[in-house]
């Protein structure tokens, strides 16, 4: 099985991002990602259209009219021929979200899910942010994706990268009964 890092989207995200780096557009390619993840909502138009299997040549065609009613850059339209071409259409917004966490990992950017039990007080997402801020070696900035579950009882769980911190009471729970069935 691939890993993130070696899955066919991300290689595509890494030759992207890299273009845009060594091309000095990599600001103005962030944003032509920004706004084609705006058209792969679930359920849009371009999104059902993708899950269709296009062949190449109306993949290319599709890509070639988004990217001229959007003023794409020449890298991003590029990349988007590229990815039609070799029959990589249906993982585009894959690509696009590997692209997104290229960015965010090379400005110290950390996504952090937070599922809590209640709604977060503005002194909790501080606490969070300061706690992420100490964990992860290079943290610049946290954004925090807020989810509430009242399953979880009380307490929350905080998934950022390939770790989980949960500290809520269902987790709790579940702990305790592993422990004593074993």
């Amino acid at each position: 099985m691939a890993t993130a890092l070696t899955s066919l989207p991300h290689r595509y995200a890494r030759a992207l991002f890299e273009l845009a780096q060594e091309s000095k557009q990599l600001s103005a390619v962030c944003d032509d990602v920004v706004a084609l993840r705006e058209l792969l909502t679930p359920g849009s138009v371009l999104t059902e259209t993708l899950d269709t299997q296009l062949n190449p040549h109306e993949a290319e065609a599709l890509f070639n009219t988004i990217a001229k009613k959007m003023k794409l850059q020449t890298i991003t339209q590029r990349a988007l021929a590229v990815i039609a071409r070799r029959r990589r259409a249906d993982d585009l917004a894959e690509i696009l979200t590997a692209f997104d966490n290229l960015r965010a990992q090379t400005q110290g950017e950390v996504a952090v899910q937070v599922t809590s039990a209640a709604e977060l007080t503005a002194a909790q997402r501080k606490e969070i942010e300061a706690f992420i801020k100490s964990e992860v070696k290079d943290a610049k900035s946290v954004v925090l994706t807020e989810e509430v579950n009242t399953d979880l009882i009380s307490g929350l769980v905080l998934q950022y990268g390939a770790t989980q911190v949960d500290a809520s009471a269902k987790g709790a729970l579940r702990r305790l009964a592993l422990k004593l069935t074993n």
